[in-house]
């Protein structure tokens, strides 16, 4: 299956590993690698992938780059329970959204685009 990046992944995932260099980093990880087999996830679900995972002192990551996209109501659904599942398992879900990180979504790792995506981390309790 082709890797698929969407906009700002790229640069959030370099900004990301030169921030935490002991993380191991995947990218498309499929949603149905971090649940149980007992959680039943739809159809849907089993087709998912999450934008950026990295584990880190025994602590799951997942990045959701969002794009405009996510702004409709039915992707706003999907992206609450996923979000939900996702911290039933104890993921710590950090949302990046393209108008709070524009610099970010132009793909650019400059100080600009570092600097946005630490204040959605502070805004997030994460300290980096």
């Amino acid at each position: 299956m082709a890797e698929i990046i969407g906009r700002g992944e790229r640069a959030t995932l370099s900004i990301l590993k030169s921030l935490y260099p002991e993380a191991v980093f995947v990218t498309q990880y499929p949603l149905s690698k971090l649940v149980d087999k007992e959680w039943g996830l739809s159809e849907r679900q089993e087709k998912e992938t999450l934008d950026i995972v990295y584990f880190l002192d025994d602590k799951t990551y997942v990045v959701r780059v969002q794009d405009p996209h996510h702004e409709g109501l039915g992707m706003q659904r999907v992206d609450s329970v996923q979000k939900k599942t996702l911290e039933f398992y104890d993921c710590k879900v950090i949302d990046i959204w393209y108008n709070d990180c524009p610099r970010l979504f132009s793909d650019k790792d400059d100080n600009l685009s570092r600097s946005e995506l630490k204040a959605v981390y502070k805004d997030n309790g994460i300290s980096v």
